[in-house]
């Protein structure tokens, strides 16, 4: 009996180890799996869900072009990919955009930037590599932004010859302590002295790729002083095209009403420098949803978030499958509970065999 009576704590002591381990396993599943979903979901909102924090942003508009294999070959600073017969790009020469600035106003408000990717910024003191943006003068205008504090850049402000001012982030200027007055400090970009005019919208960090962030602003006309990659007087050639362009478009105004009249304002603009191409290798204009900003980044993303967001469903059925055990295991678990208990009674005898004496 001595025998019988230990074996009955030793099958309790595996069962209840068994038991053990198959919960530290399903919580051990279940907090990768819902660490997994909440890094991917997060992701997921940043890069293709979450709209610019500007007035309205589901009634903004992004423009690309769309030029054949044989027509147009423009030097590029935008993005550009291959497309069915020839390709589109997200940038526009300077004479397009004012071009589609000025005569279609009818049809949307237009405003045009470019990116600064990196940018030698001095202020307070301190030296440091930053991106920033360039803009046409309507461009906070145009998304309905107010400044934190000063003023956003105007038309005024985009003119040859105009003083060159800037507007930091709401992030850089608490970068060196928001407590401190900044609206008409100086500070220099690329070696050219600017004066601080205004600050950005907390949240704010331009229109550009969900994976960019910018500490400054200034205004399109300063091209030349803050890029020296090219000649000041490229700037204005039609073979460069380096401006991007997005807008709201005119109350009652369809998509494709618009798509159709700017269209022809960019390919009277492109026919006005190059008369001898023909009609067949002018740009055509696409337009496409402009809540998030410019969509290349994010497109390039979708895939990665979708085998990510894959991922995360076979962590999650592993944790159901550790969670939820089969039907019969509950049942099994229960009778070698009974089992053990059984051995270890002491008030238990097995049943005897026929033709076999009684048990003592």
């Amino acid at each position: 009996m001595g025998g019988a009576a230990s074996t009955g704590p030793t099958l309790r002591t595996a069962d209840t180890g068994q038991v053990a381990g198959l919960t530290a396993v399903a919580v051990l599943t279940l907090a990768v799996g819902l660490g997994t979903s909440a890094a991917v979901f997060g992701v997921a909102d940043a890069a293709l869900l979450r709209a610019l924090p500007v007035h309205a942003p589901q009634e903004l508009v992004g423009f690309r072009s769309f030029v054949r294999s044989n027509g147009l070959a423009p030097m590029l600073l935008g993005s550009s990919s291959p497309a069915d017969g020839g390709w589109t790009s997200t940038s526009f020469s300077l004479a397009t955009f004012r071009a589609v600035s000025e005569r279609g106003r009818a049809y949307a408000d237009v405003f045009g930037f470019a990116d600064l990717y990196r940018v030698s910024l001095t202020f307070d003191g301190r030296a440091e590599m930053g991106s920033g943006i360039l803009v046409s003068g309507n461009y906070f205008e145009v998304l309905g932004m107010a400044p934190a504090t000063g003023r956003t850049l105007t038309d005024a402000d985009d003119r040859p010859g105009a003083a060159p001012v800037v507007v930091i982030s709401h992030a850089y200027w608490q970068q060196h302590g928001a407590e401190m007055e900044v609206i008409g400090t100086a500070m220099t970009g690329n070696g050219v002295a600017c004066t601080i005019v205004g600050v950005m919208p907390r949240g704010f960090h331009g229109t550009g790729q969900v994976d960019q962030s910018t500490q400054v602003a200034v205004p399109l006309s300063m091209r030349a002083m803050v890029r020296r990659d090219f000649e000041s007087t490229q700037w204005e050639t039609p073979d460069l095209w380096w401006v991007l362009m997005m807008g709201r478009l005119a109350a009652e105004t369809s998509p494709a009403h618009a798509r159709d009249a700017l269209e022809v304002v960019v390919q009277q603009s492109v026919a006005a420098d190059a008369p001898s191409l023909p009609a067949d290798a002018l740009p055509r204009l696409i337009l496409f949803p402009g809540r998030g900003g410019q969509e290349e980044a994010r497109t390039a993303m979708r895939s990665t978030i979708t085998m990510m967001g894959l991922v995360v469903m076979v962590v999650l059925l592993v944790v159901c499958a550790n969670v939820a055990p089969p039907p019969n295991s509950a049942r099994s678990l229960l009778n070698m509970n009974a089992f053990s208990h059984r051995l270890g009674s002491p008030t238990w005898h097995r049943r005897d065999r026929p033709g076999e004496p009684p048990s003592v």
